[in-house]
């Protein structure tokens, strides 16, 4: 049996209602709490994850969470905040070791839900360590614009053709964003 909203003259009504659905093997699969979110058994929130809703003998509504006591007030308990997945596609959990790769290619590690701070600029943040020295290698600027030019150079000194010169310089015109 389903409903979106049920009317109730007296608590005397709710309380008959609920004991008859309850003692036909009926069960609360979700609830709504004033702020509008639908809390549903099996949703991880800010208690942990909804293991039963019930209606306990005081007639009140109680959440049990994996936490070790009901909650009585269902707009206590919230969805739990979207967790942050890493660059290397990681659903982190509070105590994962993390790498944070910052603007200059350096690493910090920390401990994720402990450590973790909030960046002023962006970062990449990868569960391992390897993928964040992987990105590193891919995306760091390896060569000085100096360098890139001398290389240019040495390159045209060893070009025997006009052909050879048009393909050095456009190549390194790529590279130097030309």
């Amino acid at each position: 049996w389903e409903s979106n909203s049920l009317d109730f003259n007296t608590i005397d009504d709710y309380q008959k209602w609920v004991g008859h659905h309850l003692s036909l093997g009926h069960r609360i699969n979700s609830v709504q709490n004033s702020s509008g979110e639908t809390l549903t058994v099996g949703d991880e929130t800010n208690y942990g994850k909804i293991i039963e809703i019930k209606i306990g003998n005081d007639g009140l509504l109680k959440i049990n969470c994996d936490a070790p006591y009901f909650i009585i007030n269902p707009d206590a308990v919230h969805p739990a905040k979207p967790v942050l997945k890493t660059e290397d596609g990681y659903i982190l959990q509070n105590g994962d070791f993390i790498h944070v790769v910052e603007e200059d290619f350096s690493i910090e590690s920390m401990e994720y839900g402990v450590d973790f701070k909030v960046y002023e600029h962006p970062v990449k943040i990868f569960r391992f360590r390897e993928n964040a020295e992987k990105y590193i290698y891919d995306n760091k600027p390896q060569f000085s614009r100096k360098q890139i030019l001398d290389l240019k150079q040495d390159c045209y000194n060893l070009s025997s053709t006009a052909k050879h010169d048009h393909l050095i310089t456009k190549q390194f015109d790529k590279l130097l964003g030309l």
